[in-house]
């Protein structure tokens, strides 16, 4: 009886040891690409009028952090559009099997939008199927990363399924010093 027990403890040992990981996963190449939003940003721009709100002059202050482990950024901003109070926080993180970047967008005006992102030389574009406003909106949202101090992003949408489209926000981010 007590080699069986020893048996069974010695296999059940075994089992667990090959499902546990030899190395914690690591952070690649991809992930590490998002470094470059690290930090914290003053962004002012302008916005037109919109579903999302009136046209009015942007300004907000962003901080992009990442999450312990380094697979996964926290994005969050607080602004204003006009006279109007905006604040929103995403999780921006990148889906390895799908081959693209990916972000969660919660703002304090009940939004949520999923948005898919692919880099392209120096430029980072986010697109997404949304629902603002009562109205189902297509939207794109190119960042040129112009420097390690300054983003570039001008941001479309389209009502039509993006046959046309029309702008949204244009704003600069630049590093808080």
């Amino acid at each position: 009886m007590r080699k069986i027990v020893w048996l069974f403890a010695l296999f059940f040992s075994f089992r667990l040891d090959a499902q546990a990981p030899d190395q914690p996963a690591k952070p690649g190449p991809d992930q590490k690409r998002l470094e470059v939003f690290l930090g914290k940003w003053t962004n002012q721009g302008e916005a037109n009028a919109s579903p999302y709100g009136p046209a009015g002059r942007i300004t907000a202050r962003e901080t992009f952090e990442w999450l312990p482990g380094g697979f996964f950024m926290i994005h969050r901003a607080d602004g204003r559009q006009g006279a109007i109070e905006s604040k929103w926080i995403e999780i921006i993180g990148y889906d390895a099997r799908k081959k693209i970047y990916t972000t969660h967008t919660f703002d304090n005006f009940g939004n949520s939008v999923l948005w898919q992102g692919t880099w392209r030389e120096k430029t980072l574009t986010w697109t997404a199927d949304s629902f603002v406003a009562g109205k189902s909106l297509k939207e794109r949202c190119p960042i040129n990363v112009d420097s390690p101090d300054k983003l570039v992003v001008k941001c479309e949408y389209s009502t039509d399924g993006g046959a046309t489209w029309q702008m949204n926000v244009a704003t600069t981010l630049t590093r808080a010093k």
